[in-house]
């Protein structure tokens, strides 16, 4: 799914679907090729050619570490310490021990 929200007053506009074209919506180019879903104040492009995964099926085992380690690089110390607070609390969500 790709999501966007709408900031301020939305404008609706309507998509001739028989040619492939573009549109602007507040500063934004919005492509015929997806269809436009209003939920409330929450907009939701569907593409149009959505199509189901394929689900492969193997004998082989999936592949399990024991040791995972993640470096995550930035510049703003309070982002870092989001992912970090996330990291931690979904391993322990998950039953994953964890050294920080």
């Amino acid at each position: 799914l790709y999501l966007s929200t709408c900031l301020g007053a939305c404008m609706n506009f309507s998509v001739n679907s028989s040619k492939s074209s573009t549109a602007r919506n507040g500063g934004f180019l919005l492509s015929t090729s997806m269809k436009w879903v209003q939920f409330s104040n929450l907009h939701v492009d569907i593409p149009k050619d959505l199509t189901k995964p394929t689900i492969t099926i193997s004998d082989e085992p999936d592949t399990l570490y024991k040791r995972l380690s993640v470096l995550v690089k930035g510049h703003d110390k309070a982002v870092l310490d989001s992912y970090e607070y996330f990291a931690v609390l979904a391993a322990k969500e998950l039953g994953i021990s964890i050294k920080v």
